[in-house]
C-alpha cells in the first residue's frame, strides 16, 4: 500500500511530459503537412485558364446584368454555368439564353 501511495504522490508531482511532446510532435507533422500541400499544389496560370464565352443573349437583359453575365463570361464556360445556375429562380436566365 505505501509503495502505490509513493507512486502516485511521484506521478502527481512530476508529471511524465510524454502527452505533450506528442503533442508537439503532432502540431508539428501537421504543420509540414500543410505546408507540403499548400507549395503541391499547381498554382493557375493564365494558359491554363479557361477560354472567355461571348455572351449573345437571346433574351432582353439591362446593360448592367450583361456587363455582370460578360465578367463572369470571361471567366469560362463554367463559371457562367454555375453562376445561371446560382440565380435561376431569381432571373429565370437559361445558359442556352444566354450564349
Amino acid at each position: 500500500m505505501r509503495d502505490r501511495v509513493t507512486t502516485l504522490a511521484r506521478r502527481l508531482s512530476h508529471p511524465d511530459p510524454t502527452p505533450r511532446s506528442q503533442w508537439t510532435i503532432g502540431v508539428g507533422i501537421g504543420l509540414a503537412l500543410a505546408l507540403a500541400l499548400a507549395l503541391a499544389s499547381p498554382a493557375v496560370r493564365a494558359e491554363d485558364a479557361p477560354p472567355p464565352v461571348q455572351l449573345k443573349p437571346s433574351i432582353k437583359l439591362s446593360a448592367a446584368q450583361h456587363e455582370r453575365l460578360q465578367t463572369i463570361a470571361d471567366q469560362g464556360i463554367d463559371a457562367l454555368r454555375r453562376y445561371v445556375w446560382r440565380t435561376r429562380m431569381i432571373y429565370g436566365w437559361r445558359l442556352a439564353d444566354l450564349i
